[in-house]
């Protein structure tokens, strides 16, 4: 809350200075130029490297300014230029990167296929951290891990959570924001909780949490334990006070997770392989239902899916690759049309049928499960270990 409010006052000290120099009294304008240097100054404390040295050189440009002011020796244009580029600065800093984060999530429950019981511990656990009126005993839920193999739906999962509600939803992907900064990402860490204090109520979901949270008993490096560092202080920052404040993270490699971090979560939930019902229900969303009929009986279909160990993202896609097949198979000009020009391409009708099981048949062969069972043994001996 300190630099945000730091920000409002240089914000309010430079438009105070433009005000002054707009009504010719040069004295009071270089008191705010001056004022807008100490509150760099002040800010610089709060940084470390290129941007502290940026927010001190930028402080020394505003105290050269205010001194111009006095010895007459400078008109507004000057003055104009360092304030934009204070402003260019600014937006540069952490505070404005996190923002990048922010996401307005459109997923609601219904657009999660089938996951009943997972759906219902989520929703409990959601219901748990909104209820105010509880006893002492009953804590509010601040954190959630989900676990389980990759394409089962953790991401879509925490979206439904955000979008089912007014919540500010931070959809952070650690690997890519880890290499913005390099040697500054444990002040993304902090600014990113920051700004979800702020805009609270909000989520903050961390997808690939073993990506910055990794045991300390590997092979880490200093930038990792510091950002490392950095989460454990903000998890264990969270309080009575933060009730409207909910943490969520994702991964497919729970056993790669600091205990620190793990020790933090209030509830672990594994999230699974589709089932018979959920595996059915992805198959209707794309196919029936994005007008693509079936010609094969549908609850073999899912149940061959379920047999071979098939993700949810892995059963969509081979929805998808069967349709293409389908397309190739009924389309086989597609290749002499791409030679004739854009008008004629976009007139073209396509030609489409129900999807048959040799369409299937293709898509089993192109595309396999990347499940194994030794990996889901896995994640079972990780929850018996918990």
């Amino acid at each position: 809350m300190y630099t945000k409010k730091l920000r409002q006052l240089f914000s309010a000290a430079e438009e105070k200075a433009e005000e002054a120099l707009d009504d010719g009294d040069v004295s009071t304008a270089a008191c705010y130029y001056e004022q807008c240097g100490k509150i760099l100054e002040e800010q610089s404390k709060h940084r470390s490297g290129e941007i502290r040295q940026r927010k001190l050189d930028l402080a020394q440009e505003y105290y050269e300014l205010s001194d111009r002011l006095l010895q007459g020796g400078v008109q507004r244009e000057p003055a104009r230029s360092a304030g934009e580029t204070v402003e260019e600065t600014v937006d540069e800093d952490f505070s404005s990167y996190v923002e990048r984060f922010i996401q307005d999530s459109t997923v609601s429950w219904d657009d999660v296929a089938g996951m009943s019981d997972t759906k219902k511990r989520l929703k409990a656990s959601f219901a748990l951290a909104a209820i105010k009126d509880k006893p002492p005993a009953v804590e509010s839920l601040h954190s959630i891990l989900m676990y389980g193999p990759p394409g089962t739906g953790k991401s879509l999962l925490a979206s439904a959570v955000a979008g089912s509600h007014d919540f500010t939803f931070f959809n952070v992907k650690l690997s890519q924001a880890l290499s913005k900064y390099y040697g500054e990402s444990e002040k993304i860490i902090s600014e990113l909780f920051e700004a979800a204090r702020e805009r609270a109520p909000s989520i903050v979901f961390f997808d690939e949490l073993d990506a910055v949270a990794m045991s300390r008993a590997g092979d880490l490096d200093e930038t990792s334990r510091r950002v490392l560092s950095s989460l454990l202080t903000e998890l264990s920052g969270f309080d009575a006070e933060n009730e409207d404040l909910l943490f969520m993270a994702a991964t497919n490699a729970p056993w790669d997770i600091d205990q620190a971090i793990l020790s933090r979560m209030e509830r672990v939930i594994y999230v699974p392989l589709p089932d018979y019902d959920t595996a059915r229900r992805i198959i209707q969303l794309n196919t029936t239902e994005e007008g693509v009929g079936l010609a094969l009986d549908i609850d073999k279909l899912a149940e061959t899916c379920v047999e071979n160990g098939y993700s949810g993202r892995e059963v969509k896609n081979i929805c998808l690759e069967a349709i293409r097949h389908m397309v190739d198979e009924e389309n086989q000009q597609l290749e002499e049309l791409s030679e004739q020009s854009i008008e004629r391409m976009k007139n073209y009708r396509l030609k489409t049928r129900q999807l048959r099981e040799e369409d299937f048949e293709h898509a089993f062969d192109t595309i396999s499960p990347k499940t194994s069972p030794t990996a889901l043994e896995r994640y079972s001996d990780w929850e018996k270990d918990m």
